[in-house]
């Protein structure tokens, strides 16, 4: 009993030590609420750092998420809708009381009551942000440069959920994320791409975070030299023309959370010069039923899946306001139908969704494309 008092003393004392050293990580939490606005159901899923809010809500019967914004105050919660117009801002002033949330939801000019209640405990986010401008990386050795030629950026943000827990849900949650940044690659795919691969230590899927805070540490402080390498290569070349802005940002978070399910969804955006970045975003589902994570083979028979792409065809041209006899070629997409299930699938208690990434299946204006499908069309 001594030894594990001390390990976890030693760990503890650790963390401590390495957040204090590294100003960039930031601890956060994440807050999961059930209940009502008026008389209908909602799931509000947020985050905190600071007093500043990131979130989303969905009313349970449609299980879209809004995305919302907003900040802490003394006396609770204020929150906004990201898009759309004035008319169609929403707004949430709520209050806490213990685990509860109350207050109202308005939308031009209408009202209604919101009354929440927590449902599971906070759950640890961990937020890794840095910058650095190419002016300061010269400016640190003493050269000296034109100031509206070196204007270019590098940013970096890890945003991570990492909860406490011991059951298996938790542990899956732990694995997720941790599985993302083991055998991460910075670079393209050639020579110079560098893989950040090591040992996993049983201690971080079992809970502490102390080594996932430790990739994020080295994979920032090789974006950043990569970042002051090209700096300082265009300044001895006396040309800027290959240097850019560079960016790279990897966000976890709960996309949906019922009795049934729990998703959490990853975006992944990087940019290192062209004409536009990447995006990615897949999610990972786990069925509270089941008590493990599942996928299209644990959820739909050998018959339902033959019969899904067919499916995804027609849901997918009524959500788009396209003719069921028209294929979509005609629209834009380079498909004439779904022939194979593909894409990134999740499931909540409404159905299953399938996203698809940038160019898989459209150009990169489309963005990345859903595709819902109702559980009473998969029976």
């Amino acid at each position: 009993m001594k030894r594990l008092v001390i390990i976890a003393l030693f760990l503890s004392a650790a963390l401590s030590g390495f957040a204090q050293q590294n100003k960039n990580i930031e601890k956060g939490q994440c807050l999961i609420f059930n209940g009502a606005i008026d008389k209908y159901p909602i799931t509000l899923i947020f985050e905190v750092f600071n007093k500043e809010i990131q979130g989303r809500y969905y009313y349970k019967k449609v299980g879209v998420p809004i995305e919302l914004k907003g900040s802490v105050n003394d006396s609770g919660y204020y929150l906004e809708s990201v898009y759309g117009s004035k008319e169609e801002t929403e707004t949430m002033t709520l209050r806490i009381f213990h685990n509860e949330l109350f207050g109202k939801w308005e939308k031009n000019g209408q009202s209604l009551p919101i009354n929440l209640v927590r449902f599971t405990n906070p759950i640890d986010l961990f937020r890794y942000q840095k910058s650095l401008k190419a002016r300061d990386v010269l400016a640190q050795r003493g050269k000296s440069f034109d100031s509206e030629s070196y204007y270019q950026e590098a940013e970096l943000s890890f945003t991570f959920l990492w909860p406490s827990g011991a059951d298996n849900q938790d542990k899956f949650t732990r694995e997720t994320q941790f599985s993302q940044l083991i055998g991460f690659q910075l670079g393209a795919e050639d020579a110079s791409a560098i893989r950040f691969e090591e040992p996993v230590d049983p201690r971080t899927v079992n809970g502490h975070p102390a080594q996932i805070l430790h990739l994020m540490q080295r994979i920032s402080d090789t974006f950043f030299a990569q970042f002051t390498h090209s700096v300082l290569e265009a300044h001895q070349n006396a040309t800027t023309d290959y240097l850019s802005n560079q960016s790279l940002d990897i966000t976890n978070n709960f996309h949906y959370d019922s009795d049934k399910f729990t998703v959490i969804e990853t975006t992944q955006s990087e940019y290192t010069g062209g004409a536009h970045g990447m995006y990615f975003q897949y999610h990972n589902t786990w069925s509270k039923e089941k008590n493990r994570a599942v996928g299209i083979d644990e959820m739909l028979s050998t018959k339902q899946i033959k019969a899904l792409p067919k499916a995804m065809t027609q849901h997918f041209k009524i959500a788009k306001g396209i003719p069921q006899k028209e294929p979509l070629d005609q629209h834009g997409y380079w498909i004439k139908e779904f022939d194979a299930p593909g894409g990134n699938t999740y499931f909540t208690d409404n159905g299953l969704h399938t996203t698809f990434g940038l160019y898989q299946i459209a150009p990169y204006s489309e963005g990345i494309v859903e595709v819902f499908v109702p559980w009473k069309s998969l029976k």
